[in-house]
């Protein structure tokens, strides 16, 4: 699986645990995550660089983290 399918698929992981108990703290840093990673031109353009998903990663990774979601850290 390449970066951004795994960014994807964490992504998808992260949006399937919202549910009515989700405390708004966590439905902003999932919300984050995905909508940068859907984003195209951010820090660095998606498709303009071979490194253009790193830093979609990187949201993912520290939210993940935040919410106590290691599994969901994806490798750079």
């Amino acid at each position: 699986m390449n970066l951004a399918e795994c960014i994807g698929t964490s992504c998808l992981v992260l949006l399937n645990t919202l549910g009515p108990d989700t405390p708004e703290e966590s439905r902003r840093l999932i919300q984050v995550a995905c909508r940068y990673f859907v984003e195209t031109e951010d820090r660095e353009g998606d498709l303009a660089s071979v490194f253009g998903f790193d830093d979609d990663a990187e949201v993912l990774n520290a939210v993940a983290v935040k919410l106590g979601r290691p599994d969901l850290v994806v490798s750079i």
